[in-house]
C-alpha cells in the first residue's frame, strides 16, 4: 500500500486497465473532474449580474428626478401676470387677487358700562344713522341724574337766601355810614365856625392863644373824622359783603355740572347708528354686562360700515412696486360676476377705481 501511494499514476496504464475493464482508483478520481468549459461559463454569470443591477440603477435614478421635476414645477407659486408694456398706453400692467373690504369699519360701542335690556342687532342688517341699537339699563344712572337735580335745587336756596340776607345787612351798613358821614360834617362845620369866631377873638386881643389853638385843633379833628366817615361810606358801597353770596353761586355752578354730567350718562345709555350702513358682526347678547374700560369684559356691541364704499385689498410682490402709482386707474371684477352676462355687458372690464395709498 506504501509504495503505491508514492508512485504517481501513468495515464496511458490506466487507460489499457480501463480497455480491460477493470477501472482503477485514478480512473475514479479523473471522473470525478468538472469539465473545463464550464468553469469558464461560470466565470461570466456575476458579471451579467452586475451590468443588470446597473442598469436597473439607472433606470431607477432616471424615474425619481423626473417626478421630482415635475413635483417641483407643480408646487412652484404663481406669480401676477405682468405685461412689459408702459402703464401709460391705458393697457394692463399688472393682474392680481385680494379682498374686498369696507374703506370705514366702525365698531360700536356704548360710553358707559351697564347690562343690555334691549338690542336691535342683526347680522346683515341695514340701519340708517340715528337708528336706536341698544339700550342699557337706567336705574343707577336715572338715580344719580335725581340725585343732582335735588342737589342743585338745594343750592340755589342758599344763594337765595344769601342774597336777601346780605342785601338786607348790605343796606343797613349803608345807612350807617351814611349817617357817620352826616355826623362828621355836622362836627366839622361846627368845628369851623368855632375857628372862625376864635381867629376874630384872637386878632381882638379877646382871647388868649392857647384857646386859638383849641380850636384849630378842633377843627382839623372834626375835618379828619368827616375824611374818614366818608371813605367808610365809599368802601361800603363798592365792596359789598358778599362773600356768602359768592360760595352759594358756586355751589349753585358746581351743582349744574353735576347734573350736566348725569344727564350726559343717561342719555349715553342709549346707543345710536352713527351713521347709515350695514351690521357686520354682533358681538354681544340681551342681559350681557358691557365695561368699555374693563379688559375682561365684553366693550362692543356690534361692528358695522357703510358698504356703499369699499376697497380692494392688494398684496404686491416687491418687484411689482415700480409699477404702482398713487391716483392710477385700475380695474376690479369680482370673481361672482366672471361669467355673469348681465355684468359683463354693462362692465366689460369690471369696475372702475383707481389707486389711493401705498402702504407698507
Amino acid at each position: 500500500m506504501n509504495e503505491s501511494s508514492d508512485v504517481r499514476p501513468d495515464p496511458s496504464v490506466a487507460s489499457i486497465d480501463s480497455r480491460n475493464g477493470a477501472p482503477t482508483l485514478t480512473d475514479r478520481v479523473q471522473s470525478l473532474r468538472l469539465p473545463e468549459r464550464g468553469s469558464r461559463g461560470a466565470g461570466k454569470l456575476p458579471w451579467v449580474l452586475c451590468l443588470l443591477f446597473l442598469g436597473s440603477t439607472v433606470v431607477f435614478a432616471y424615474q425619481s428626478f423626473g417626478k421630482r421635476s415635475a413635483g417641483n414645477s407643480a408646487v412652484k407659486p404663481t406669480t401676477p401676470k405682468i405685461d412689459e408694456r408702459s402703464a401709460d398706453s391705458g393697457d394692463v400692467v399688472l393682474e392680481s387677487k385680494g379682498y374686498v373690504i369696507p374703506e370705514r369699519q366702525i365698531q360700536i360701542s356704548p360710553l358707559v358700562s351697564g347690562r343690555i335690556v334691549e338690542l336691535n342687532v342683526v347680522e346683515g342688517m341695514r340701519v340708517k344713522k340715528g337708528q336706536i341699537l341698544a339700550v342699557l339699563d337706567t336705574i343707577e344712572y336715572d338715580k344719580d341724574h335725581r340725585r343732582a337735580l335735588a342737589q342743585l335745587e338745594s343750592a340755589r336756596a342758599r344763594l337765595a337766601e344769601a342774597q336777601e340776607m346780605e342785601d338786607k345787612v348790605w343796606k343797613r351798613e349803608i345807612e350807617k355810614a351814611e349817617a357817620d358821614v352826616n355826623a362828621a360834617l355836622a362836627l366839622q362845620n361846627l368845628r369851623d365856625a368855632e375857628l372862625k369866631r376864635a381867629e376874630e377873638l384872637y386878632h381882638k386881643r379877646a382871647i388868649q392863644r392857647q384857646e386859638y389853638d383849641v380850636a384849630v385843633a378842633n377843627q382839623l379833628s372834626a375835618k379828619a373824622q368827616s375824611e374818614s366817615a366818608r371813605k367808610a361810606l365809599e368802601v361800603v358801597k363798592v365792596t359789598p359783603r358778599r362773600r356768602r353770596t359768592q360760595n352759594a353761586r358756586a355751589e349753585v355752578q358746581q351743582a349744574e355740572a353735576e347734573v350736566a354730567r348725569t344727564q350726559m350718562r343717561l342719555d349715553f345709555c342709549t346707543i345710536y347708528a352713527p351713521e347709515d350702513g350695514t351690521i357686520l358682526t354682533k358681538k354681544a347678547e340681551k342681559g350681557n354686562l358691557v365695561n368699555p374700560v374693563a379688559f375682561n369684559v365684553s366693550a362692543s356691541l356690534c361692528e358695522m360700515a357703510n358698504l356703499a364704499l369699499l376697497e380692494i385689498d392688494l398684496s404686491i410682490q416687491e418687484r411689482d412696486i415700480a409699477r404702482i402709482f398713487e391716483r392710477q386707474k385700475c380695474y376690479i371684477m369680482p370673481e361672482a360676476f366672471q361669467n355673469n352676462a348681465d355684468f359683463k355687458k354693462k362692465y366689460p372690464r369690471g369696475y372702475e377705481g383707481y389707486v389711493s395709498r401705498q402702504m407698507p
